[in-house]
């Protein structure tokens, strides 16, 4: 038997029945026969919705195989593993506070120090307010009392409207992984203790990509993305001596804490007037920020930064040598909030100032400029080096 004249190019669903009658109308068995009025019809109306469903489900099937095309977050966090990117949920704003000691009997302020810094929001249609945010350190803040003028010392703080401290996880003890349902984590928060049995603990770096400075013995665990949380999975050991590599051999005796911020994004930016909340025990001294506000906090990306950010991140190898890297860089760092190629400008003048790339068009907060700058210039290529150029908000002028 011939195979039936049908036009496979017919997808809609009109198409398809018309189709559908037009091959049964070429049959003999159904020579004058009302296909309109029929219980025919009804059949012939099963067949085309069928078909049309099975090309409506292909077609996204196809779809979702490739990352260009793919709609839904589940395949965009897949092929991101493929390519070594860990697709980020929200970003805590950060502000770099300083404190002046003149007085202490600790000579540190300590991890976890809880801060509190004030944002006017809009509390309904007309009204404002301000709204409180907290901050904090992530790391123990040394500093020394140099009387009668002391020293100032720096330190990072991130904004939280959770913060999880020591919390105790379960370990998967086959997979060496552990399992944190969260999908708001900012990474660079994130801490994770194991026990190592002596009544001491490890903490394991987080990794989540190259970590080209580890040694053999280095203790590493590597975040990997799911649909309701995040992956922490353990690394093993590798001994130069015979070229053997012995895979994490965590136990359930091992008692695994993780420390992590689960921040407010975009909402923890222009945070001012920082205090501490409660004042550790015997410290004394002037906290002011360097920066006006708090800034770089970032809500989780859309499915089409995604697209951009993934295969550049991957393609750059964490080096910053074209403008796409450099856009890529800044978006991911919380920098920008865009990846539209004309937020940032960059400027070569080959001839007067060879190797300089002056950086403009992005970020209101100079000590967040300068900052992009400093880690623009620590992945930069040996010759390049990034000044920022930008434009005075109060008179236009370039500076």
């Amino acid at each position: 038997m011939p195979a039936p004249n049908i036009n496979l190019k017919s997808l809609e669903f009109n198409q398809i029945k018309n189709e559908l009658v037009t091959y049964l109308k070429s049959q003999s068995e159904f020579t004058d026969y009302n296909f309109e009025g029929s219980a025919l019809s009804t059949i012939i109306d099963l067949l085309a919705y069928n078909t049309f469903y099975q090309i409506f489900f292909q077609n996204i099937l196809v779809n979702e195989m490739f990352l260009d095309s793919a709609q839904k977050l589940e395949s965009i966090i897949s092929h991101a593993k493929i390519q070594g990117y860990v697709v980020p949920g929200k970003t805590s704003s950060t502000a770099i506070l300083e404190l002046t000691p003149s007085a202490a009997t600790t000579p540190f302020i300590p991890a976890y120090t809880k801060f509190q810094a004030s944002v006017i929001g809009t509390i309904n249609d007309s009204n404002t307010a301000a709204i409180v945010k907290l901050f904090y350190n992530i790391e123990d803040v040394p500093f020394e009392i140099t009387l009668p003028d002391p020293t100032p010392v720096e330190f990072v703080v991130y904004e939280a409207k959770r913060f999880i401290q020591k919390a105790p996880i379960t370990l998967d003890v086959i997979n060496q992984s552990i399992f944190i349902p969260e999908i708001d984590i900012d990474f660079r928060t994130l801490r994770v203790f194991v026990g190592n049995g002596n009544g001491g603990e490890d903490e394991y770096a987080v990794v989540t990509s190259v970590y080209p400075t580890a040694g053999y013995d280095a203790k590493l665990c590597y975040l990997e993305r799911g649909a309701n949380g995040y992956d922490v999975k353990f690394s093993g050991i590798y001994n130069p001596a015979d070229g053997t590599y012995v895979s994490s051999v965590l136990t359930s005796s091992n008692i695994i804490t993780v420390t992590y911020a689960v921040p407010s994004g975009t909402s923890g930016n222009a945070a001012a007037g920082f205090n501490f909340v409660s004042i550790p025990s015997g410290i004394i001294g002037t906290l002011i920020a360097t920066q006006y506000s708090s800034s770089r906090g970032a809500d989780a990306p859309s499915i089409e930064a995604l697209k951009f950010a993934i295969p550049r991140t991957y393609s750059s190898q964490s080096r910053v040598v074209t403008k796409d890297d450099v856009i890529t860089f800044l978006y991911n760092n919380g920098y920008i909030n865009s990846i539209s190629d004309d937020i940032v400008t960059l400027d070569v003048d080959l001839e007067t100032n060879p190797g300089e790339v002056k950086v403009s068009g992005f970020g209101q907060n100079s000590g967040a400029i300068d900052q992009a700058i400093i880690e623009l210039n620590i992945r930069s290529i040996v010759g390049i080096n990034f000044v920022q150029e930008f434009t005075n908000p109060v008179n236009g002028e370039v500076n």
